[in-house]
This record gives structure tokens, C-alpha cells and sequence, in this order.
């Protein structure tokens, strides 16, 4: 018998994954794509989901043609790492496309590291429905039959099959070349070269400037930022909604104590991303490429100023590997976290933990001028975690035009509202005698069941109408009776902009305006104030 030639020895090299290797490839093929064909299709893109499906193709068929050239225990060894990593790589598929109806990408890596396992504990199971775990066990039930069939499937090694499989990869090649995708970053393996490549992002400090300022002089003593969580106005009594969700802010808005702002939009829809653009001068309009700690931070601007800024936050100082919201509150001249110490699994404090550290600060004697910052827990996911139940007014039954897998959920957010009424009202209510403007607002919104009659949760970002949902926030100005006396121009500026449209992107000039700077560096920044 003649031996092969060269050219037939590289001919079977390359179809081994359609041959001695079938079995193990479409082991691989269905951790890599089934997500994303099956999600794809019920978010009505089928074509797309079978495009994702060709990048998995794809890739798995290179990842097992190079497990062609090992041998015995190495191969079994590589078998079972790329099956688990194919695993956890489908699981993270079928959760980002529940939670977020997209694939995923680069930026879920920084998501899922600046998370803590506290607030996680709470939020995943609002997302982990019966759908998601349904979805997983099926797809684990196939991977366990082909594993029992993974040598007879391997056996058929059939010509047609190859000539198929073949015309198959030189199709999905073609057609990823042809549309120079740019799809590849959640296939697969790709997943964990984003988080083996990720760079955390910074240590601060290295990043502060010395920042000129020019004041006009007004500057009160006290500024005061209340942020609250995923809140939307469209469930704010304050705002028309129809249940009384915030009676105290409601009172105070009818006896003239509070300015409601109707048009304000998020700078984001999600914490981090709102939260950059909110404490620095980056925003929206920046260059795809810049980054956002190279711009001059507010609290930088503040100092020049002659400002002190303070943080009390209920939110956790640390993340899985980061906490980008703990380091920009890491720029303060104080930090005093409330919230779960550590990595802390289990339910986080309630938003009421943080009045005795306002009140201690209030008892302070020390700088003329300072600005506190106050982030509360709000109305982050899960909900009925977010308050004490005497504040559980709302029930399903109250809800009889909602489906009923809505009723329960929708009662335990506006219970979380509320809360929150009762919290932000309070706070407020401590600077009454104090020389102060206090703002009021939360980070985002949330699309609740809004565009999906079984979605509640961040806006999902390839949905215009989810985007718009998840920036309706609500925005509030408490401007003290000390305060309106000594700086009533600049009063009477918060209470003339309530119609105003305006995007927190631009917040940091809002509150430097209310600080009295009207330059930085030289460069004018009044114009993007609120009150302007």
C-alpha cells in the first residue's frame, strides 16, 4: 500500500473536526452558539442569532483542530477544560441576553468586575427566571447526551458528513470575510480573553490635576447630592403616577419647598457609565477612544474652589476586582461607607443606615463650604430587599391591569419608591436650618415592562424606546430658606429651569455653577449648567 501524500495527510489533518472529532466539535459548537441562536431568534433576529451561530462555527472549528495534534491524556485534559469553559461560557450568554437582550461584550467584563457579591446576591434572581434556568437545563441535557454518544457520532466517520461540515466552514468564512465582521468579542473563548486581557482601570489618584478656577463669589456653604437608584419618575406620585409612591415629596412640592425638574435625562443607563460622566467632564460627546479619567474630575474643580467634599454611601466599597463608583468616591476628603464591609454576600443595609452619618456630619464644625454626596441603595434590584416591611403597602392585588407575573414585582418597587420618599424627604428635611441646596436623583431608570411584557430591569441598550425608558428620571432641588435669602438670583435660576430639558452628562457644571465657579482652566462652563 502506497503511503499518503503530503497534500492527503493535510487534507485529513484538516477535516479531523468533522471526522474522528465530530462528537467532541459539536460538543463545543453547542456550548459556543446555542445561546445566542435560540435568544437571538425570540428577540425577533433570527439571521443575526444564525450569524453569531457562524462565529461559533468558526471558532470551535479551530479550537478543535488544534486539539488535533494531542495525544492521550493531554487531549483528555484539554476535552474536559474547553467543555467547562464552554459551559460557563453559555450561561454567561443566556444571563447577559436576559438581563441586557444583547451578546456579549467587552464592557460586561468591567459590569461584572465592579459588581459586588452583595448587591449580585440580590439582583440575579429578579433575572434568573424559570425561562433562563429552563433554557440552561436543556442545553445541559443535550451536552450530556452527546457526551454519551460522543464516540458513536465520532465513528461516523462518513464522506458526506465531511463534504457538508466542509462547505459549511468555507460558507460561514466567506460570509464573515464579506461583512468584515466585528462580532467575535463574546464567542466563546473570546469570553475569557476579555477578562484575562482586561486592565483594571486606574488608580485614581495618578489621574488628579491642580485645576484653575475663577469664582463669582456666591458660593453657599453647603451643597448637597442625593443619588438615588434605578428610580423611575414614571412611578413617582410627584410625577403623575397613580399610586401614591412619594407622599412627602408630594407635600413638600405642593407647599413650595421643592422644585421638580420634568424633563431630566440620565447620563447613562447604567451605574458606572452614568457615574463617570456625572463626577468628571467627560460625557457623551467624547471621542470613542477617550478616556474618561484623563478628563478633570469635579471634586478636583470643587477643592480649587475652596470646596470639601464628604461621601456617605450605602453601596459597598469594594467589587470583584473592581468598584469604579468606590474610586471615584475615593476622591473625597472623606469617605464613610455604610453599606456591607467586604465582599459581603447577603442583604445590603437600608438607605435609613445613612441618616445618623448625615446628621453626624451636620454636628461637624470645620470648612465654610462643603458639598456632600449621599448614594443610597434606592430602588436597585431585588426590590423587596430595599426596604423594612412596615413599608410594604403595596400588594400584587393592587395591580388587576398588570399581567400577573408583573403584580408582584411591580408592588415591591413602588414599596422601594416609597422608602425612598421617606428617605430623601428626611434627609432633606436635616439641612431645613442649614445654609444649603440639596439635588435629588437617581443614577438611571429602569424599563419596567415597558417595551416587554416580561422584561423589568436595566434599559437593554439595542432598544431606542428601552434607552429612553431607562434615562426618565426623576429630579428634584431643595433649596433651603438660608439658602433662597442669600443667593436669591441663583434661586430663582433653579426654579426657572424646571422645564428645562437637560442631560446629567452635563451635571458637573450644574454643580460647579452652584458653587460660584464660572471658569475652569479658562474655559467657560456656566452655559451647561441647569440654571443657565
Amino acid at each position: 500500500m502506497s503511503r499518503p501524500t503530503t497534500t492527503r495527510r493535510i487534507a485529513e489533518f484538516l477535516l479531523k473536526p468533522f471526522g474522528e472529532n465530530l462528537g467532541f466539535f459539536l460538543i463545543l459548537w453547542l456550548l459556543a452558539s446555542s445561546a445566542d441562536v435560540y435568544y437571538w431568534s425570540i428577540h425577533g433576529n433570527p439571521v443575526f442569532g444564525c450569524y453569531m451561530g457562524i462565529h461559533g462555527f468558526i471558532q470551535v472549528y479551530a479550537v478543535v483542530l488544534l486539539c488535533g495534534f494531542l495525544k492521550g491524556k493531554a487531549l483528555r485534559i484539554a476535552k474536559i477544560i474547553l467543555i467547562i469553559l464552554g459551559i460557563i461560557s453559555m450561561v454567561a450568554d443566556a444571563c447577559v441576553h436576559r438581563i441586557m437582550w444583547f451578546s456579549f461584550t467587552r464592557d460586561m467584563v468591567a459590569i461584572i468586575l465592579g459588581s459586588n457579591m452583595s448587591e449580585a446576591s440580590e439582583f440575579l434572581p429578579l433575572y434568573l427566571n424559570g425561562k433562563v434556568i429552563g433554557f440552561v437545563a436543556a442545553v445541559l441535557s443535550a451536552l450530556a447526551i452527546l457526551l454519551l454518544l460522543e464516540k458513536k457520532i465520532s465513528a461516523l466517520d462518513r464522506r458526506w458528513i465531511k463534504i457538508l461540515m466542509s462547505v459549511g466552514l468555507i460558507l460561514s468564512v466567506a460570509a464573515v470575510t464579506v461583512r468584515k465582521s466585528n462580532n467575535w468579542e463574546g464567542v466563546f473563548l473570546n469570553k475569557i480573553y476579555l477578562f484575562l486581557s482586561y486592565k483594571s482601570p486606574i488608580e485614581l489618584e495618578n489621574y488628579r490635576q491642580d485645576v484653575s478656577v475663577v469664582t463669582d463669589g456666591e458660593q453657599p456653604a453647603n451643597i448637597v447630592v442625593i443619588i438615588g437608584e434605578s428610580l423611575s419618575r414614571r412611578h413617582c406620585s410627584l410625577y403623575g403616577y397613580d399610586k401614591e409612591t412619594t407622599p412627602l415629596l408630594d407635600g413638600m412640592f405642593s407647599d413650595s419647598e421643592i422644585i421638580r425638574y420634568s424633563d431630566v435625562e440620565a447620563a447613562f443607563t447604567n451605574t458606572v457609565e452614568a457615574f463617570v460622566r456625572m463626577f468628571t467632564e467627560y460625557d457623551n460627546h467624547q471621542e470613542a477612544e477617550a478616556r474618561w479619567y484623563d478628563y478633570i474630575f469635579l471634586e478636583d474643580a470643587l477643592s480649587a474652589a475652596g470646596y470639601k467634599t464628604t461621601w456617605i454611601s450605602n453601596q459597598s466599597s469594594v467589587g470583584i476586582t473592581d468598584n469604579v463608583v468606590a474610586k471615584i468616591a475615593g476622591l473625597s476628603d472623606d469617605v464613610r461607607w455604610v453599606g456591607p464591609k467586604g465582599m459581603g454576600i447577603g442583604k445590603s443595609n437600608h438607605d435609613e443606615d445613612v441618616i445618623p452619618y448625615v446628621q453626624s456630619y451636620l454636628g461637624e464644625k470645620g470648612e465654610d463650604r462643603r458639598m456632600l454626596v449621599v448614594h443610597l441603595m434606592g430602588s436597585h434590584a431585588g426590590f423587596s430587599t430595599r426596604y423594612p416591611s412596615s413599608f410594604s403597602r403595596f400588594r400584587a392585588d393592587d395591580y388587576p391591569e398588570a399581567a400577573p407575573s408583573q403584580r408582584q414585582l411591580l408592588s415591591e418597587y413602588d414599596n422601594s419608591v416609597l422608602y425612598s420618599d421617606w428617605i430623601v424627604s428626611g434627609i432633606m428635611h436635616e439641612f431645613d436650618d442649614e445654609e444649603a441646596v440639596v439635588l435629588f436623583f437617581p443614577d438611571h431608570s429602569l424599563d419596567i415592562f415597558n417595551t416587554d411584557p416580561d422584561y423589568i430591569g436595566h434599559a437593554r441598550t439595542n432598544n431606542p424606546a428601552s434607552v429612553a425608558y431607562g434615562k426618565e428620571i426623576p429630579f428634584i432641588a431643595y433649596p433651603t430658606r438660608k439658602f433662597i435669602e442669600k443667593f436669591p438670583q441663583k434661586a430663582k435660576e433653579l426654579k426657572d429651569a424646571s422645564e428645562r430639558h437637560y442631560s446629567l452628562e452635563d451635571l458637573p457644571y450644574t454643580i460647579m455653577d452652584l458653587a460660584g465657579i464660572i471658569s475652569v482652566e479658562g474655559r467657560q462652563t456656566k452655559e451647561k449648567s441647569l440654571l443657565q
